[in-house]
């Protein structure tokens, strides 16, 4: 189970600005570290399980541990699993806004028009020093109308993104920085890999 349902959670969370990542032995990570850009980062993969949620979770856990996208906390091994978020240098002290800024869902309005709103509210908010963070299940879930809307909103944003689209196609985000997952069978192991 990726979330945690016995909470209310919110599909998106503005947090400070992310510079790398490291992870040992956490989830289907034995070790993987990544650097992430000022813009648009995307994660993505074919299937399920190759530890795309694992990335999202191990930095809400290090740099917002009330958690308020509801993630699962990522899988530890006692002792020997480490995870370490550098955070890109700014002048001010790093800040986390809760997306429970942005009105809750009312009644006239879809799932998709509220993740809509979501989206686009906190993408306006995320100051330069921070970063927008979201999961597969904010673009996954929109119609197609709404997902090319979407599309344009995050290629044109000067904020940071790190997010999870499981099925992409490249030329949707031409200037994005893109971490493929992928299970390598030889190894029995978590693999990643810069797309570009």
């Amino acid at each position: 189970m990726r979330y945690n349902t016995a909470k209310m959670s919110i599909p998106i969370q503005i947090i400070p600005r992310i510079e790398s990542l490291d992870l040992e032995n956490v989830g289907c990570w034995d070790s993987l570290h990544m650097d992430f850009v000022p813009g648009l980062n995307i994660i993505t993969a074919e299937q399920g399980g190759l530890g795309k949620t694992t990335i999202l979770s191990s930095i809400m856990s290090e740099v917002c541990p009330s958690n308020d996208m509801g993630l699962v906390a990522p899988r530890l091994v006692p002792g020997k699993s480490r995870i370490a978020v550098q955070l890109m240098p700014s002048g001010k002290a790093p800040r986390v806004v809760s997306s429970r800024e942005i009105p809750p869902q009312t009644d006239d309005e879809s799932h998709g028009q509220y993740v809509m709103r979501l989206l686009k509210s906190s993408l306006a908010m995320a100051e330069p020093d921070s970063a927008v963070l979201f999961d597969d299940e904010v673009l996954g879930r929109l119609d197609i109308p709404n997902y090319s809307k979407a599309v344009k909103w995050l290629n044109a944003t000067t904020a940071q993104v790190i997010c999870v689209i499981k099925r992409l196609s490249r030329d949707e985000f031409p200037e994005a920085r893109i971490f493929s997952c992928s299970w390598d069978r030889d190894k029995q192991m978590a693999r990643m890999r810069l797309m570009r």
